[in-house]
C-alpha cells in the first residue's frame, strides 16, 4: 500500500526493504541509556537505528522504531522529514500495555500530516492477542531496541555482519535515561539483563558480531 509517497510494508513487500540494504553491512542502534551518544556516520554503508526520542538527538538516522503510541508526539517535525523508515507495532502500546486503541492508523495519519516521506513497516508485537498474518513477526516483546536488533537479524542477516549499541544494555550505567531525555525510566537489574541476553542469542544466533557502548 502506497499513499502520498508513504509506503507500508507488510509481508507481501518486505522484500523492497531488505533489498535496500544490499550495501549496508553496519548498524548502529541507539536507546535512551546513559550510554547514549551522538555518532555520525562516515560511509554509505552504515545505517542509524534510533530508538523512540533519541532520534531527536541524533545527527544522522535512517530508521526511527517505536513500541508505544505517546512516543511517536514526542518527536520533533523535522526528524520525520529526515528519515526513511518507520517500524512500529500494528498496535502500538498504551501505557505500556496493549490496546485497540494504538492501531498504527493513528501514527499513519500523524506522519502524513508532518510529511513523511518514506517506508512505514508494521510489525506484529509479542503482546498483540491475535496476529496478523498480513505483517511481519518480531518475537522479542521486551524494548524497542530489541524489536530494532529483531528486525536487523531476522530479515536482514544476509547484509548485516556488525552491530553497535549505544545507551543498550550496561547494567552498572543503564539505570537510568540519559540526562538527555525527559522521563523517569528505569531498569532494574534483571531487566538489563533480558535486554542483554535476548541481543546477545539473536545475534549468535544469526552470526553478527555486536558490541555495546
Amino acid at each position: 500500500m502506497s499513499d502520498n509517497n508513504i509506503t507500508i510494508i507488510n509481508v507481501n513487500n518486505i522484500n523492497s526493504v531488505i533489498n535496500d540494504f544490499e550495501n549496508i553491512n553496519y548498524v548502529r542502534i541507539f536507546g535512551k541509556g546513559s550510554t547514549f551518544q551522538d555518532v555520525k556516520k562516515t560511509s554509505d554503508k552504515e545505517f542509524n537505528i534510533g530508538i523512540n526520542q533519541t532520534v531527536n538527538e541524533l545527527t544522522d538516522c535512517d530508521m526511527l522504531v517505536i513500541n508505544d503510541l505517546h512516543n511517536i508526539y514526542l518527536i520533533k517535525d523535522e526528524v520525520f522529514k529526515k528519515i526513511k523508515y518507520i517500524l512500529t507495532p500494528e498496535y502500538l502500546h498504551i501505557k505500556k500495555k496493549f490496546n485497540i486503541e494504538g492501531h498504527f492508523q493513528k501514527v499513519y495519519d500523524y506522519i502524513k500530516e508532518i510529511g513523511f516521506v518514506g517506508k512505514y513497516i508494521v510489525y506484529n508485537l509479542k503482546s498483540n492477542p491475535n496476529l496478523n498474518k498480513n505483517y511481519i513477526n518480531l518475537p522479542s516483546g521486551l524494548t524497542s531496541c530489541n524489536t530494532a536488533t529483531d528486525f536487523v537479524s531476522i530479515f536482514l542477516n544476509k547484509f548485516i555482519r556488525y552491530i553497535s549499541f549505544y545507551g543498550v544494555g550496561i547494567h552498572h550505567l543503564q539505570e537510568k535515561y540519559n540526562n538527555k531525555f525527559v522521563g523517569n525510566g528505569k531498569y532494574d537489574i534483571d531487566q538489563i539483563n533480558r535486554i542483554s541476553k535476548h541481543i546477545d542469542g539473536k545475534c549468535k544466533k544469526y552470526k553478527i558480531d555486536y558490541v555495546m557502548n
